[in-house]
């Protein structure tokens, strides 16, 4: 089963889990996301690469600026 349901109070939207990589709604929470995808839990707890998955309101038409401005935060809060 490679399509995944995530849901919340307000929200829901259906995602295709990589070729593998792993889905993980549990261990999302720690990365602010809905869900994550990784190769295996050792990269995961060692920096290893990561795709976040977020549903947010849209606020406006700026999403590149808002997208530069999230990942700009996140490269300094997680350096390595």
């Amino acid at each position: 089963m490679d399509n995944l349901i995530v849901y919340g109070e307000t929200f829901s939207f259906k995602v295709k889990e990589p070729n593998n990589w792993k889905g993980d709604i549990n261990n999302a929470v720690k990365y602010h996301s809905n869900i994550v995808f990784y190769k295996n839990k050792k990269e995961l707890k060692n920096g290893g690469a990561i795709i976040q998955v977020l549903d947010f309101t849209k606020q406006d038409e700026k999403t590149n600026k808002d997208l530069e401005y999230d990942i700009s935060n996140y490269e300094r809060d997680y350096e390595k």
